[in-house]
């Protein structure tokens, strides 16, 4: 077993689509960090995932409310 790519950076930009689908479709975006095999952290997924989050934060208000029924049954 390899954990040559357990702790890779995804881009920002990448991140920043997939939080910003999840605000878009109602979910929640999940951040989760690996612990490298020498178990340090990485300063810079936090400074990264710090800028998405400050940015989509501004929506967080606009998050919620209710379903809302596009179709009538007939």
């Amino acid at each position: 077993m390899s954990l040559q790519n357990h702790t890779a950076i995804k881009p920002e930009a990448l991140l920043r689509a997939k939080a910003y689908s999840c605000l878009a479709d109602g979910g929640a975006f999940v951040f989760i960090d690996a612990i490298d095999p020498l178990g340090t952290l990485n300063r810079r997924v936090y400074e990264r995932m710090g800028r998405v989050f400050a940015e989509t934060s501004a929506y967080e208000p606009y998050v919620g409310g209710r379903m809302a029924r596009m179709w009538r049954s007939t």
